[in-house]
């Protein structure tokens, strides 16, 4: 009983279920595509959310700059009537350290922009891929396989090299029941036609010399 609950213990902090039945569950559930959609847009959304935060943050500071750079140039025009030259000196360095930190700034927020532009767009192009596989999931339905057939089907006996038109249609006739109760019934992959004497038009198995399909006849 002991060994039994480390044992469980020991799978919850590795993250996983102990339960019986919890792996298969979860492996069914990643392969849903409507689980997928809902997570990829979960992830959208926090990845919208995180970037209205960091565009709010740059804002924020950018108010700050502009409220010390008010502080400052009020400063400087403060100073005594004698100090022109000092002061004007003191306004272009301020000028210039704006500059140079709004250009900063600008370029910062143009990479970070770039960038969530392009995550964004990876994740709208799988959102899309994701809803074309659930539309095609949601008309076709699941696909159904056909088991096979357990029963045991008699193999037709092998052709005699007979040169007989009525033996080597009742061959094939053979050959296309084996096929067909086999479950790879395709008139179209597998034509039989029966060769016949010139001027003799062929005779295929399960039809009139017309070309017109009728029912199968068993072989005489």
């Amino acid at each position: 009983m002991a060994g039994s609950e480390v044992h469980d213990d020991a799978e919850k902090q590795r993250g996983r279920d102990p339960t019986p039945g919890a792996r298969s569950k979860g492996t069914s559930s990643t392969r849903d595509p409507l689980k997928s959609l809902e997570r990829r847009v979960s992830r959208m959304e926090v990845k919208l959310s995180e970037d209205v935060a960091v565009m709010e943050d740059l804002g924020a500071n950018f108010t700050q700059i502009q409220g010390d750079v008010q502080s400052v140039a009020a400063r400087v025009m403060s100073l005594e009537v004698g100090n022109e030259g000092l002061r004007d000196e003191l306004m272009v360095l301020i000028k210039d350290t704006i500059s140079t930190a709004m250009n900063d700034a600008i370029e910062v927020m143009k990479e970070v922009v770039a960038a969530e532009v392009t995550s964004l767009k990876e994740e709208v192009a799988e959102l899309k891929s994701e809803v074309t596989l659930v539309k095609r999931v949601m008309a076709n339905g699941p696909a159904i396989a056909q088991p096979a057939s357990n029963m045991e089907i008699p193999r037709p006996k092998s052709f005699q090299g007979s040169r007989n038109a009525r033996e080597l249609e009742n061959f094939l006739w053979s050959l296309e029941q084996y096929f067909g109760a086999s479950g790879i019934r395709d008139e179209c992959l597998f034509p039989i036609m029966v060769v016949t004497p010139a001027g003799v038009p062929p005779v295929v198995p399960g039809s009139t010399g017309t070309g017109h399909k009728t029912g199968v006849t068993p072989p005489v």
